[in-house]
């Protein structure tokens, strides 16, 4: 999947789908459905539940998944009334689920952007930070989730992943249209500031 990615991203197209193509068929038969039933049949009911969530869980960020790239088609074909309805339906499964909001928040700044609504683009921007800062990535009291999460990112690799985040905002020429004004630069600045120095 790395090397498919990397691929992809160097514009080796073709080398990449030689690689999708020799990749093993999904099985008709799916054995954590399965299982799932048996423990239900069984009384199982605590085996039953983390197997329901962990399904869950895989399935919403699928979904998520594929409305993103719905997103980023209905942009990039400038089918904007469609990409909104797209994003509005990220938003809503984000929001029901109770999980992080940045990915939903970085596709609605690009939108924001490609409609040239430069200030609601800030406006997000700022909201994004503000989603990254406050993010743990903890789904131990998560209604839908909690029970499954075998760890959670120490404060450690937060600090590292804030590092990444501002790297990549710093490198991506996505934000050009936005990246000159102060309202960016002061919210970087706030990211900047919650990243300890490095001993």
């Amino acid at each position: 999947m790395l090397r498919i990615n990397a691929l992809t991203i160097l514009g080796r197209y073709d080398e990449a789908e030689v690689l999708i193509d020799s990749l093993p068929a999904k099985q008709l038969v799916d054995a954590d459905v399965l299982r799932l039933n048996l423990r239900l049949a069984q009384n199982r009911l605590d085996e039953a539940e983390q197997l329901a969530r962990k399904r869950l869980l895989t399935h919403v960020h699928e979904t998520l998944g594929a409305l993103m790239n719905l997103t980023t088609a209905a942009r990039r074909q400038k089918d904007f009334s469609s990409a909104h309805r797209y994003l509005d339906a990220y938003h809503a499964i984000d929001e029901l689920f109770h999980l992080d909001r940045s990915n939903g928040l970085l596709i609605a700044i690009m939108l924001a952007q490609d409609e040239g609504d430069i200030n609601h683009a800030l406006d997000l921007f700022e909201q994004y930070i503000d989603a990254q800062l406050i993010y743990t990535l903890d789904y131990r009291q998560n209604l839908f989730f909690a029970g499954i999460q075998i760890r959670v990112p120490t404060k450690n690799e937060i600090n590292e992943a804030h590092q990444l985040t501002l790297r990549a905002i710093e490198e991506d020429e996505q934000y050009a249209p936005i990246r000159d004004e102060p309202r960016f630069r002061a919210a970087l600045d706030r990211l900047r500031a919650a990243i300890p120095p490095e001993t």
